[in-house]
């Protein structure tokens, strides 16, 4: 696996930990498809060196604030879902991007 996906994967299980972390549990709910790749990719985040990791912890708990800070994302109940890479593939060859 090419290094950057290994990190970029680890990037994204150490958000999603994040999130889960700080949220109440009756506030938060992992998508099927975000339980698997939690399950997935924890053997790429603690495989990082502890100075990566370190990194991560930061601007992981920087988006949570962000989130909770601009939404108020503890207040209601939310699901995260981790998008697949075919997923960010296909938006990636599209020119118009719906919000």
């Amino acid at each position: 696996m090419i290094k950057s996906n290994q990190q970029g994967r680890a990037w994204e299980y150490a958000i999603v930990e994040e999130l889960i972390r700080n949220l109440p549990s009756d506030k938060v709910t992992l998508s099927p498809r975000t339980l698997q790749d939690q399950l997935r990719d924890r053997p790429k985040y603690m495989s990082l060196a502890d100075t990566l990791k370190n990194r991560y912890q930061p601007g992981a708990n920087c988006i949570f604030r962000w989130l909770e800070d601009d939404f108020s994302i503890s207040s209601y109940g939310i699901e995260i879902d981790r998008l697949s890479d075919r997923s960010s593939n296909q938006n990636s060859k599209q020119s118009k991007f719906e919000v």
